[in-house]
């Protein structure tokens, strides 16, 4: 069965990588809810999607450049003044659940991976007990590479949109460099995958090739039954029912 990810959460719904989102998604019946990490000038991890603030908070400025309590006081846009969280508070909220964790390490305004990221948010995950359930994300295959250093059992995964493949020089060697990762779970955006979904099944198999961007009830019904091993999407809420659909089919 393919895996449903809430995309940040799910961010069609509600506002991106907010406790009562991820809490929303879980009630949905995802398996796993998706989050992207920044560190604080003081060296927290918090819950963000982008390095700046301007975009979803009421905040200016970058994340690196406040420290945490500053932080955890910019309220979220729209979210009716939940502000930013730290990854400790997120990964306490949903630890007595069951949903699963995809943790997306992001990079800095320059684009270069934190130091010790890897590491702070390996030991949030083992503080609260969710080693088997979560898996970690990211682009930069080397900050992958660090993950399964520190943690070798780790669950992990990298996200293929074009401007990866680019960096990586091409679809061939984008897959060849992260085929190096045992386990490494490749999710391909939808608009690249369905132009050469059978090449990449081929390269990479159903075990490590997942999908994302896939937010219509149509695509959902495409995409759902294909062997796949994750589906990520803005709508939770239209992939869980789809897939019951396809269950009772």
């Amino acid at each position: 069965m393919v895996s449903i990810i809430g995309h940040r959460g799910g961010l069609g719904l509600w506002p991106e990588n907010t406790i009562a989102g991820f809490l929303k998604a879980a009630a949905l019946g995802v398996d796993f809810v998706e989050l992207d990490v920044h560190l604080s000038s003081d060296g927290e991890v918090i819950v963000i999607h982008v390095p700046t603030l301007d975009r979803t908070t009421l905040g200016t400025g970058t994340v690196v450049g406040k420290t945490a309590e500053e932080l955890t006081r910019v309220p979220i846009r729209d979210a009716g003044g939940e502000c930013l969280a730290t990854l400790d508070t997120v990964l306490a909220t949903l630890a007595p659940g069951a949903v699963r964790v995809l943790i997306e390490l992001k990079t800095d305004p320059l684009s270069t991976p934190y130091p010790d990221l890897e590491a702070k948010v390996i030991d949030l995950v083992e503080k609260h007990g969710m080693d088997r359930r979560v898996r970690y994300l990211c682009f930069v295959p080397e900050v992958v590479e660090r993950v399964r250093e520190l943690r070798p059992e780790a669950s992990v995964a990298t996200p293929f949109q074009r401007p990866t493949l680019q960096m990586l020089g091409g679809l061939r060697n984008g897959i060849r460099r992260f085929q190096e990762i045992p386990g490494c779970i490749i999710n391909v955006e939808r608009p690249v995958l369905e132009h050469c979904y059978d090449l990449r099944l081929e390269l990479i198999g159903p075990d490590r090739l997942g999908v994302g961007k896939v937010h219509t009830t149509e695509d959902l019904r495409i995409w759902l039954p294909r062997p796949l091993t994750q589906l990520a999407t803005d709508f939770p809420d239209r992939a869980v029912a789809v897939r019951r659909e396809l269950e009772l089919a």
